[in-house]
This record gives C-alpha cells, structure tokens and sequence, in this order.
C-alpha cells in the first residue's frame, strides 16, 4: 500500500509527482492537496498483478495537469477490478508552468487525462462539486478505458463563463457511462463506444450563456444509450452502426440541431426516439435492415430532412 497525503505543504508550481505501483497485492495512493498554489502538474500510475487497486485524488488550487494511468489483471480471474476516484476543485484559472514540454499552457486551461485498461473497473470523476466553490475558465478532460465491465460516472458543476471539453473512448462490453452536466458556458461532450452491450446515458444542463455541443459514436451490438441536451443553439450528433440498437434523444431550447445516422447493420430490432422542444432542426439518415420503429416529435417552429429506410413491418412516425 502507498500513500500520500498533502494538505498545505507542497508550494511548488512546478512539481511533477509520480507514483508507480506493481505487486501481487492491492495498492492504494490518496493525494490530497487543499493549497490554493501547490502542485501544478500532478501525475499518478498503478500498474500491478494483483488488481483491487485504488487510487483517490482530491485536488484544489492552481493545478495545470493531473494525469491518471491505471492497469493490471488479476491473474486468478482475469479481472483488475480497481477503482478510480478523482475530485477536481479547480478553486485558480492560474495556468502554470506545463512540465511536459517545457512552455507554459494557455492562459487559464486545465487539463484532465486519464487511461484505464482492464475489467470491472469503477471511475468516478467529479469536477467542481464538493465545499470548494468551482473557479475555472478552460477545462480539457479525456478519458480512455480498454476493457470489460467498467463503470465510469462523471459529474460535473461549475459556474457560468467557464468552458469545459470533455472527450471519452470506451472500447469493450458490458460498460456503462453516466455522465450529469451542470450549467456552464459552452460545453463540448463527445464520446465514441467501441463494443457491445454498452450503456450510455448522459444530462447535459442548460447554459447561462454559451452553447453544447454533443457528439456520441457507438458501434457494436445491443447498445443503449440516452442524452439529454438542454440549451439554445444546442447541436446534438449521434452515429451508431450495429444490430440490437436503442437511442432515446430529448432536446430543449431554441435553435436546437440534431444530427443522426443510424445503421442497424442486421436483422434486429431497432428502436430509436427523438423529442425536440422549441425550435428545431432534425437532419435523420436510418437504415434498418429488419424494421424497427423510429419515432420523431418536434414541438414549435421546427424543421426536419431526412432519409430513412425501414424494411416491411418497421414504423417511422414524424410529428410537428
């Protein structure tokens, strides 16, 4: 077991902090820095045989980078099972010194990256929530994970005029991700699953100012996924090949975009639902080789193209 704590002691900007695991027994590392300064690049790894790992990061202050790598197998079951679970408080938009090449970032940008390789792993990633009231400008978060059975949640609040990027690849089964955005200034979620049996469901909030922009790729069999995109100007792309498929889509605000394709790649059900509210644009390309049932409700001035292909028996019903 490895563990470090610090609280008000680190006031170095240009700290990188580096911690490296590999046993046949499970490691845990807990980082806790409530220093307005401190450590402005922060990386943390385990690697190990063992599986069960965990590490717990609860960060505040003028942080640049945090950097998070995470892999290792159970050799008995073939399963990692470790957990992951990170608190940002990003309380400064100083933007520090970038030990990574030397040069310093731009102004007021945070970065996040995080890559996860192994089984029934659980991710839990919080940006801004907690006692610290949430203070950035510019936040970049990507999140990789390779592997079966994970669960990865992100919740994320912050105050309006702050931008946040978020970008996530999932390549494996049986993975779910939820994901709880909270009002912002201008957002961009985009997500690309790779595998089959995969869940998805995401709840963007409405914006103070600013807009979303929502992008989400599967491609496998018997995924499911949800999105729920609240704003104006809101632009929401969702592309899925595969058989077994089911989307459910609910936009809200004026000026609302949605873009969609759709393969449904066998003779397999196929259940897709949209619901726009307020002005609305639909751009829908849907192929399904054995029917299925899209349905598209668009409620104010609303605007739909679209090319869709049902084989007999499947259903497309389109209300303004």
């Amino acid at each position: 077991m490895k563990e470090n704590t610090l609280k008000n002691t680190i006031i170095t900007t240009t700290a990188i902090l580096t911690f490296a695991a590999t046993s046949v027994l499970a490691n845990e590392i807990t980082f806790n820095q409530r220093d307005k300064i401190g450590v402005s690049n922060l990386v943390v790894e385990q690697a190990s045989i063992g599986g069960s790992n965990e590490i717990n990061l609860d960060v505040s202050g003028g942080m640049t980078s945090v950097v998070i790598k995470q892999s290792g197998e159970d050799v008995e079951n073939n399963s990692s099972g470790n957990t992951a679970n990170v608190d940002l408080y990003v309380n400064s938009d100083t933007t520090q010194f970038n030990s990574s090449n030397g040069e310093n970032k731009r102004d007021d940008w945070k970065t996040f990256s995080s890559t996860f390789d192994g089984d029934d792993n659980n991710i839990v990633f919080n940006l801004g929530n907690g006692s610290d009231a949430a203070r950035f400008s510019s936040v970049d978060v990507d999140i990789s994970v390779t592997g079966d059975s994970n669960d990865l949640n992100h919740s994320v609040a912050n105050s309006d005029g702050d931008s946040l990027q978020i970008g996530g690849i999932v390549k494996g089964d049986d993975n779910y991700v939820l994901a709880t955005l909270g009002v912002a200034g201008d957002i961009a979620f985009n997500y690309s699953i790779e595998g089959n049996s995969n869940k998805y469901t995401s709840t963007i909030a409405g914006p103070a100012s600013g807009g979303r922009t929502v992008g989400l790729t599967l491609t496998g069999d018997s995924n499911v996924w949800t999105v729920t995109a609240n704003s104006e100007g809101g632009v929401l792309k969702v592309a899925s090949v595969g058989s077994y498929v089911t989307g459910t889509h609910t936009q809200t605000g004026v000026g609302s975009n949605l873009e969609m394709d759709i393969t449904n790649s066998s003779l397999a059900a196929l259940a897709v639902t949209t619901t726009q509210t307020g002005s609305a644009f639909a751009d829908v390309v849907l192929n399904a080789a054995d029917g299925g049932a899209f349905t598209l409700t668009q409620t104010g001035a609303a605007s739909y193209k679209g090319a869709i292909s049902l084989s007999p028996g499947g259903a497309a019903t389109i209300t303004q």
